[in-house]
């Protein structure tokens, strides 16, 4: 009986781990996308052309992406 409890535990466990990083990661991204629509809106506010802005822009994205890789690599995917 203790060793299904102990499984049971350890599957709860592991459930919320999961749940945690997928909640973490569609946080992230929301995030980002609202960090690159308001640096773009201050960027046209200031003068710069919207192509030009959504260029500048795309560093969010990209350190979002390293981020996400750093993360994916330290867990071993």
């Amino acid at each position: 009986m203790g060793r299904i409890i102990s499984i049971l535990q350890i599957a709860y466990f592991i459930f919320r781990i999961i749940l945690c990083l997928l909640s973490s990661w569609v946080s992230m991204k929301w995030k980002v996308r609202r960090a690159r629509r308001a640096f773009e809106e201050e960027a046209v506010k200031h003068g710069i052309s919207r192509e030009e802005a959504r260029r500048l822009s795309e560093v969010f994205t990209a350190l979002e992406r390293q981020l996400r890789d750093a993360a994916r690599a330290s867990l071993g995917f």
